[in-house]
């Protein structure tokens, strides 16, 4: 590398100051503008000869226009911040505004003050395209809400229009049942009855599922009322036995035991109760109905949070599912089931989904299924009192 005098040294600071795409502002001790590149001046719509050797009190005209822009020069200042970075709206003298990120820091030399420097850059465009993208998201949102709106009314429209139809043809089967004397015609009567009450149920179930949304959220405990709504179940002579336990943390993908013992304070949820009563439900019946029949059905529920989530964990003692099925349980109408309809663990995830949180499935521990219910944690999640 050649050795480079003193006034080359300038000439090369210089060229680099003025070539600089970003806007550079020197200010010393009294407030005076000792620096200022042809970068800044096009920003702000300064002359810069004008501006050279004035104090910038004089030259930013403090006004109720640019506060946020003087309020940087000012807390650097009093705070006498080496750093300082911020994003603020300036209005031009000619009435135009500009987005400006302002980078600007004190700097001094043993405990004595020798200046400060002001970085701008324009981030008009930056902006403008950022709250395009935006816009552009939120509309993509839109539409795809207003779609899934739409195809919940188009169902819900489908379930009330069949049912009418579907209960006078299970009817009228079962009056030609009664009057059937030849056996032939009874046993096709029977499979035409049996098809009849499965397209009913499917109507049911669809009805039942666009009408999934949250009606009355509140706080609530979700132990307790799994609790409730367990002794509830069993009441109405449901073999079923769940152990409910709680455990102070959780991270990864399950709940570990190792975590051990019972959290500080009541853990919440804002949701809503008929909701979660809903989730429940489903799971303690897929339980029953897919449980060996050596075994009495029974599951664990656990709960766990860390810093972003409150997870509840559903683990049953049935034989599983086949790894090959697994992309398809939450999908609407899938059953392994000669019978049944196969929106059950559909419902829980349109459920969680409508109360901000989600379903999905985790490897089990043993054979069973295992199914983890995940909420968000803070303001419209859970929270923890």
């Amino acid at each position: 590398m050649q050795q480079c005098d003193g006034s080359f040294s300038v000439s090369l600071v210089q060229a680099v100051f003025e070539r600089l795409p970003v806007g550079i502002m020197v200010i010393d001790p009294t407030g005076t503008i000792v620096a200022i590149n042809q970068a800044l001046c096009g920003m702000v719509g300064l002359n810069r000869e004008f501006a050279m050797g004035k104090g910038w009190v004089d030259i930013f005209e403090i006004d109720h226009k640019n506060l946020a822009f003087h309020q940087v020069l000012i807390d650097v200042i009093h705070g006498e911040l080496p750093f300082l970075n911020r994003s603020v709206s300036f209005e031009r003298k000619d009435g135009s505004f500009v987005d400006l990120g302002i980078l600007s820091s004190f700097i001094k030399d043993e405990g004595k003050m020798l200046g400060i420097a002001i970085i701008l850059q324009d981030m008009t465009v930056f902006n403008a395209r950022h709250e395009d993208e935006r816009g552009s998201l939120e509309r993509i949102a839109t539409l795809v809400n207003e779609r899934e709106v739409a195809l919940l009314n188009l169902a819900g429209a489908v379930a009330h229009q069949v049912r009418n139809p579907v209960t006078v043809i299970g009817g009228l089967i079962n009056q030609l049942l009664r009057e059937a004397e030849v056996q032939t015609s009874q046993d096709r009567l029977e499979i035409i009855r049996e098809e009849s009450i499965k397209l009913e149920g499917i109507v049911k179930e669809l009805a039942g599922f666009v009408s999934i949304h949250v009606h009355q959220p509140e706080w609530v405990s979700p132990l307790s009322v799994f609790s409730e709504w367990l002794t509830a179940f069993q009441r109405d002579g449901t073999d079923f036995t769940c152990t409910i336990k709680s455990v102070a943390d959780c991270s990864g993908g399950g709940v570990s035991d190792e975590a051990g013992g019972e959290p500080s304070g009541e853990t919440l949820l804002w949701a809503d109760v008929a909701l979660l009563g809903l989730i429940f439900a489903e799971l303690v019946a897929n339980t029953r109905d897919f449980a060996p029949k050596e075994l009495a059905p029974a599951a664990v529920l656990s709960l766990c949070k860390n810093s972003k989530t409150l997870r509840l964990v559903y683990e049953d003692n049935t034989n599983g599912i086949a790894e090959h099925i697994l992309p398809y349980v939450f999908d609407p109408f899938f059953t392994t089931k000669s019978s049944g309809v196969g929106m059950g663990l559909c419902k829980v995830r349109r459920a969680m989904m409508v109360m901000g949180g989600t379903a999905r499935l985790l490897p089990a521990a043993e054979s069973g299924v295992c199914v983890q219910l995940e909420f968000p944690l803070g303001q419209g999640g859970s929270d923890a009192r």
